[in-house]
This record gives structure tokens, C-alpha cells and sequence, in this order.
């Protein structure tokens, strides 16, 4: 995955994160289907439903978020989180 997602394009790569989020939701739906009520975790069925929401709108919005991230303040702060020196402090 890792080799195709370094040719790929933005809206490409937003759309596999969404793909994702919903497989991984479903997968953890489908392996809690399997385990006794008793020993399932706590976890609320709205969070499950807002991970699955969030990974559809990856999917269907994914070229108008990737034409929207160089101009997004959330990239800007994203950049500065990631590439600031810990010890420094923030601008």
C-alpha cells in the first residue's frame, strides 16, 4: 500500500484513509458480532457510527478535501506540530 500510495495523487489518498476507517470500523462490528455480550468492550454504538460517517465522507468528499488542504489552516497547523523542534517553543 505504502508503494502505491507514493504515486498517487491527493484525492486518492484521502479516499484509501476513508477506505480504511470504514473497513476497520466494520471489521471491529463483525469480530464484536463474535465475542459473548458479557465480555464486550464498553465502546458506544454512536462512536462506531461517527468513525463509519467520517470514513464515507473521506470517500465521497475526497477530491474536494484534497483541493481544499494547501489552503487549509489545519494543514498549517499540522506542518508546524509535526516538523517543530519539541524543546522550542511554539510561533
Amino acid at each position: 500500500m505504502r508503494a502505491c500510495s507514493r504515486s498517487a495523487d491527493g484525492a486518492t489518498l484521502v479516499r484509501q484513509a476513508g477506505l480504511v476507517i470504514v473497513t476497520a470500523t466494520a471489521t471491529h462490528w463483525a469480530l464484536l458480532q463474535l465475542t459473548w455480550p458479557m465480555s464486550r468492550p464498553a465502546a458506544p454504538g454512536m462512536l462506531r457510527l461517527l468513525a463509519l460517517a467520517a470514513g464515507l465522507a473521506l470517500v465521497l468528499w475526497a477530491s474536494s478535501i484534497a483541493r481544499a488542504w494547501p489552503a487549509s489552516t489545519l494543514r498549517r497547523l499540522w506542518h508546524a506540530a509535526v516538523s517543530a523542534d519539541p524543546g522550542a517553543a511554539p510561533r
